[in-house]
């Protein structure tokens, strides 16, 4: 139930940030909700692994009960229903100790049949116009909050909200807020991007539940091995003093003089040792997962997620929404393998040059954020040219492995 206590606290705290600040105000709650559904999978899993099972149980009522308090009990059954699938297919996964990448597979689709069936039932109460709905509640949560000029004018300098420079003149007021003409349009304007951008919340989905999925389940591995070495170490550490402080006591007793105490069969103690870790990290489900810088597609898997992205052109041969919608998410398949394919091919180069696991991190996070589809082509490219040299040439075959 806990595996580690220090990780226990720590992911016990950071899950419960979005409950802390749903009841601050409504934007705060929206904003609560919007963390607990991009990366609330990840961190169940990941603390799961990690920590244990009861903190991960902390976390899931945390955020299901950052959606109940503010917005009702619908909201939170909501959020209920969108966490379940893929927690369920992790903990079966686990359980029956399926290979990583099945058990990642497994752990996305659960995710992704929460989400659509989350997204089904909203947009069915809302008419089949639940894009335009939210965008609408949003500007409304704006329109009420008492910070309307504040708030538009944010948004206008993040580019979620636009405006005319013909009109700039006029959107300024008397006291350097904002006229009647300038608020209309601003409002025009964000709710038309918040509708345009809620249009493509099924292809974020499907993307978000791959990355979770990966991601979740990779770190909460990694974590999870250096925890239960630790506790080993930490309790062999524990009985070499007691010998120590034993033999010193003996020293003592028999008149002579306390001289560093050294242990005898310390070979032995390390094999010990090294037995200790084997039999406890057996009891660890590692799936086994391998580590980052090896992850890479297969050349089947890799054919299929390259088929999805043909859902890209879907733009230039027609207008129509529900095919430019369909068509995101097949790209973001496509798009989200091979992104995650260049990072382990970065982090394989990184490694080779004796960089440490932090400036590794770094590194990817920062050109993530700020390069992200350099990733994608490194990964295009180290899928078309085996950069890593990790699948044997066509003429010897595939490995087993793939």
């Amino acid at each position: 139930m806990i595996r580690s206590l220090r990780a226990a606290v720590f992911l016990s705290v950071l899950m419960l940030i979005p409950l802390f600040i749903a009841g601050s105000s409504p934007f705060t709650a929206v904003y609560a909700i919007v963390l607990s559904v991009l990366i609330g999978p990840a961190l169940l899993c990941m603390t799961a692994l990690w920590a244990g099972l009861l903190p991960a149980a902390v976390g899931w009522i945390a955020m299901v009960m950052s959606a109940w308090l503010p917005f009702g009990q619908e909201a939170g059954l909501r959020m209920a229903l969108y966490l379940a699938p893929g927690m369920g297919a992790f903990l079966l996964c686990v359980w029956k100790k399926v290979p990583f990448f099945r058990t990642a597979l497994l752990v996305a689709a659960g995710g992704m049949a929460g989400g659509f069936m989350v997204l089904l039932i909203m947009n069915q109460r809302a008419g089949g116009m639940l894009a335009q709905q939210m965008a609408e509640q949003f500007t409304q949560l704006i329109k009420d909050s008492g910070m309307q000029d504040e708030l538009l004018l944010s948004m206008l300098q993040t580019g979620l909200a636009r405006l005319d420079p013909s009109l700039y003149s006029q959107a300024r007021g008397l006291f350097g807020g904002l006229s009647e003409l300038g608020r209309e349009e601003l409002l025009l304007s964000l709710k038309a991007t918040l509708t345009d951008m809620l249009s493509l919340m099924p292809a974020l989905l499907v993307s978000q539940c791959i990355w979770n999925s990966l991601t979740g389940l990779g770190i909460g591995i990694y974590f999870g091995r250096r925890a239960v070495i630790h506790t080993v170490v930490d309790r062999r550490r524990q009985e070499t003093m007691r010998q120590v402080l034993e033999q010193r006591r003996i020293q003592l007793e028999h008149g002579e003089v306390p001289n560093p105490v050294r242990l005898e069969g310390r070979e032995q103690m390390l094999r010990e040792l090294s037995g200790d870790c084997e039999k406890a990290l057996g009891d660890f489900p590692t799936l086994q997962m391998p580590p980052f810088s090896l992850w890479h597609l297969p050349r089947g898997i890799g054919l299929m997620a390259a088929l999805p992205g043909l859902g890209l052109l879907v733009p230039l041969v027609t207008d129509s929404q529900q095919a430019y919608v369909v068509g995101a998410m097949l790209g973001g398949i496509f798009t989200t393998l091979y992104s995650i394919q260049g990072m382990a091919a970065v982090d394989y180069l990184l490694g080779h040059g004796d960089k440490s696991l932090g400036v590794r991190c770094a590194i990817l996070a920062v050109v993530r954020l700020l390069f992200s589809q350099v990733f994608l082509f490194i990964g295009i490219a180290d899928q078309l040219f085996n950069f890593r040299k990790l699948r044997k040439p066509l003429g010897e075959g595939l490995s087993g492995g793939e």
